[in-house]
């Protein structure tokens, strides 16, 4: 809130032009109860043994300790010191008390110096790095730098000799790359054999996801492009001399649109790797920033230094992204231009459902204007709303559900240890509670919303805090006053109430143009103003500030879970049989997972969807979408084939005009997962039938095998009760 001050004086003074966009995090109780790295496992261990052979030797008052912890496990030093040594007093309630001196930062110590002789750099550049995380064989950098501090201290060594040891440090531990790093980058993902044949693709029927109705429409939005492709394509081995030809030499350009999902990178490297296995002449091109990086010709050419620090890492840091939409006259020839200009053969746009919408439109714009460039899309969302019986899954949710499921499990096991909190947790997924309910599944929480089922039962906020409220005080009289709650973040939008809320302050804001939004309650219906004054004032703020580039408030920006955490707990103020205190934690589980390390799933998902991408290109097939199917299988057994974007597309009524929407796939309260879900939630309210320790270690770090509980139940695979437990 500072800086947004600060920075709206400085606008107006005319020192700053720019956007000032913000998410704000608290990182504490996903990390308190994580799985141990392995020093802190073999140091827990060691203590462990340690603290037994004093109580063995008859020492009392002491502090077990275990030092040299830079070197090996077998080189540690292990002794004790008197609790007294480390006291200090302090006055409590007016008398003198002894406590352990906490160990506070110093401004000399060789941790801070080294953040000193850095911050100024990283505070202009992006010198982010990702660390190995729990399950590399390193230990803090604080440890480190502190262990050279003690040897300098007692060394002999000059002030300029210390520093060139200490800088030496300093780059080796922060920036250098470092060993899990080095041994993630080299880590091969399997390919379907087929793709490293010849092969060719073969055309099949294929419904039609709008309503007969639509069609007409359907084809005037896409004159050339509905009739141009509008066959299903199966990828098959080429067992003559016809079809799919090897060798020639391809231009292709790359998109990375909307949000980042993890796996975009492998994505580029399978495309490269496509290329230049086929022809080393052959070019990728990746636009900076994404679409507006196309409409301003603003590109760089993948090589292999270029993508090699990137392989089998999150982000979409490579090349950039950004929510430009491609939609005005001006823009589709602009796309066009750059499309000419790099005499592309391919584009390949790697997005949700609104990016490959426009997909669909620029490859019909391009069939009409004569663009020989082919343009496919590639199924990119952590919401996993963009799937059909084709397109199985989109790449990134695998990993971010992982992530999450993680996280609300350490969320989990602190819960369970400390007995006395509630935990509300919000979760990404506005439209869609794929999200939510992969997380539900892993997780097995005591309480969890699903957006489609409370739109399905016309459910109002305050049902759902009643349910909530039940539940707790029904712990409570088993002698439980702890718990897990997990909403999505969409919820708002799907509870009647709020929802209707929301949608009626969005039209009068875009109406009135109101100077001060506080007023927008004067212009709400009698049934609204009531619900704009139960709310807690500072989520009317929160529903009255920023708004998306179509006027609607951000979802993302709405603490749902503490809304419900609010009322939960002026509702138990009314119910007198619950005795104890409520006390209760809020977190939101979003941006975290977007560009996580991505798994070994999504690593292979998507360097074959790279490969895949190529090979439609070089069959000049427009206006596509890849699809994989079988995806539960080992990749050797995958079905790789592609499908027309139009057959996806349904008619919307936006502003006054018919637009081609793709249609976003909610979960399907009679699907698999959500039964499955269903049949297990009422035991899960009352039994803390989180998931064990090894289950955590096992599941859900990437580079295990395992694959997401959704898509297992839903390809009717293996039931996921026997190969995840799910709690039972």
């Amino acid at each position: 809130m500072g800086c947004d001050a600060e920075l709206k004086e400085r606008k107006k003074n005319g020192t700053f032009v720019g956007k000032f966009a913000k998410n704000c995090h608290f990182y504490g109780y996903e990390a308190r109860l994580a799985t141990p790295s392995k020093f802190d496992a073999c140091l827990a261990y060691a203590t462990g043994h340690l603290v037994c052979n004093l109580v063995e030797q008859g020492y009392t008052g002491m502090m077990a300790t275990v030092s040299n912890l830079t070197a090996p496990v077998a080189d540690w030093v292990c002794g004790a010191v008197p609790l007294t040594s480390l006291m200090k007093t302090n006055v409590v309630a007016g008398r003198l008390v002894p406590m352990v001196k906490p160990s506070e930062v110093t401004l000399e110590s060789y941790p801070f110096k080294a953040f000193a002789a850095h911050r100024h750099v990283w505070a202009v550049e992006d010198a982010y790095r990702k660390p190995a995380g729990p399950i590399g064989n390193d230990r803090t950098v604080t440890l480190y730098l502190e262990s050279l501090e003690r040897k300098h201290t007692a060394s002999t060594l000059l002030p300029h000799e210390r520093e060139a040891e200490l800088r030496a440090l300093v780059r080796e531990l922060v920036l250098d790359q470092s060993e899990f790093v080095t041994q993630r980058l080299a880590w091969q993902p399997e390919l379907p054999p087929i793709l490293r044949g010849v092969f060719k693709f073969v055309e099949t029927d294929l419904p039609q996801t709008a309503s007969p109705e639509e069609i007409p429409t359907l084809k005037g939005l896409f004159p050339v492009l509905f009739e141009h492709s509008a066959a299903r394509l199966k990828l098959v081995p080429n067992s003559n001399d016809e079809g799919m030809a090897t060798g020639r030499t391809l231009r292709i350009g790359v998109v990375l649109s909307g949000g980042p999902a993890p796996g975009g990178h492998n994505v580029i490297a399978g495309l490269f790797d496509f290329l230049k296995g086929r022809n080393i002449d052959s070019k990728l091109y990746g636009f900076r920033d994404g679409p507006a990086g196309l409409v301003a010709c603003d590109y760089v050419e993948v090589t292999e230094e270029l993508i090699r620090p990137y392989r089998n890492q999150g982000g979409f840091n490579v090349i950039g992204t950004s929510r430009v939409k491609i939609e005005s006259p001006a823009q589709m020839k602009a796309s066009a231009d750059s499309c000419n200009f790099l005499q592309l053969n391919g584009l390949v746009i790697c997005g949700g459902d609104d990016s490959n919408t426009n997909a669909a439109l620029l490859a019909d714009y391009f069939l009409r204007e004569g663009v020989k460039t082919a343009v496919v899309g590639v199924p990119k969302t952590i919401d996993a709303d963009l799937r059909n019986d084709d397109v199985e899954m989109s790449f990134g949710f695998d990993t971010t559900s992982k992530l999450f499921g993680q996280m609300l499990a350490n969320i989990c096991f602190d819960c369970s240890a400390s007995h006395c909190v509630y935990h509300f947790v919000r979760l990404m997924g506005r439209s869609a509670s794929h999200i939510t309910l992969e997380v539900a599944l892993q997780c097995g929480p005591n309480y969890c919303a699903i957006s489609e089922e409370v739109k399905e039962k016309n459910q109002t906020m305050m049902q759902i805090v009643s349910d909530v409220t039940d539940i707790v005080v029904e712990r409570f009289k088993r002698g439980k006053n702890h718990g897990v709650i997990i909403i999505p973040e969409g919820l708002v939008e799907f509870t009647c109430d709020v929802a209707s809320l929301i949608g009626e302050i969005n039209e009068v804001l875009a109406a009135k143009k109101l100077e001060d939004p506080t007023n927008v309650r004067e212009f709400l219906s009698e049934v609204n103003k009531k619900m704009f004054d139960m709310l807690p004032e500072w989520l009317r703020l929160q529903l009255l500030g920023e708004r998306d580039p179509h006027g609607n408030v951000r979802v993302s920006l709405i603490e749902s879970e503490r809304l419900v955490a609010a009322l939960v707990e002026a509702e138990l103020r009314k119910r007198p049989e619950y005795k104890a205190h409520f006390r209760y934690q809020c977190s939101f589980l979003g941006y975290q997972g977007r560009c996580g390390l991505v798994s070994n799933f999504d690593c292979t998902y998507c360097y074959a969807l790279g490969f895949l991408v190529g090979a439609l290109v070089d069959a000049e097939k427009t206006g596509y979408i890849a699809a994989i199917k079988n995806l539960i299988s080992i990749p050797e057994d995958w079905e790789l084939g592609a499908i027309p974007l139009t057959s996806m597309m349904n008619i919307e009524r936006r502003k006054g005009k018919d637009v081609p929407v793709i249609q976003k796939k909610l979960v399907d309260l009679q699907g698999a997962p959500f039964k499955t879900f269903a049949a297990k939630r009422s035991e899960w309210a009352f039994a803390d039938a989180y998931p064990r320790k090894d289950e955590v270690a096992c599941r859900f770090h990437p580079t295990c095998d395992s694959i997401n509980v959704t898509l297992i139940l839903e390809r009717g695979g293996q039931p996921a009760h026997k190969r995840l437990r799910l709690h039972n």
